[in-house]
């Protein structure tokens, strides 16, 4: 059960940072977003994937911070 909690806490973590992503399906591309999980959820490249997400999340707070308001 804890490996469940563990997934679900960095599914959510994820989503927060790649809601933009969500919000234009056209542009929609899960499978990084995907990796991204397994990796962390696995203890696989764990540095170098939150390095990934660090660098998306600030290269694109602004979008975030706005997609956040709108919910």
């Amino acid at each position: 059960m804890d490996e469940l909690k563990k997934e679900l806490k960095i599914r959510k973590r994820v989503a927060a940072i790649a809601h933009r992503l969500v919000c234009k399906w056209q542009t929609l591309r899960l499978a990084p977003l995907t990796h991204a999980v397994y990796n962390l959820t696995n203890n696989i490249d764990v540095q170098q994937t939150e390095q990934r997400l660090v660098e998306y999340e600030r290269a694109n707070r602004a979008s975030i911070i706005s997609n956040q308001a709108r919910l």
